[in-house]
């Protein structure tokens, strides 16, 4: 029996819509829209949580949980990493 390996991320300041963007040039597939977002991968899974928000000075800033599934820590590793790189943001 194969373990399943999990990892959920918190991710601030990013829209849903640019995240859902980033798992399908991951080559994700989407599997459903409501109300979680599900998409498939090779030998990968995610689910995106709807977007909260919280206000930081007068601006409201969305959060949105990103869970990640693989079969294996390192396929699970590598689709964090790559999906990491891409959620990178830097000041300015």
């Amino acid at each position: 029996m194969r373990k399943i390996t999990k990892k959920t991320l918190e991710i601030r300041g990013i829209y849903r819509k640019y995240l859902v963007h980033y798992l399908i040039e991951l080559d994700g597939a989407k599997e459903n829209s409501t109300p979680q977002l599900s998409f498939t991968g090779n030998g990968w899974t995610c689910t995106l949580s709807q977007e909260e928000y919280f206000t930081f000075l007068q601006s409201q800033v969305p959060i949105v949980n990103v869970t990640l599934q693989a079969g294996n820590s390192e396929i699970l590793d590598e689709i964090v990493r790559k999906f990491r790189f891409k959620t990178i943001r830097a000041g300015g």
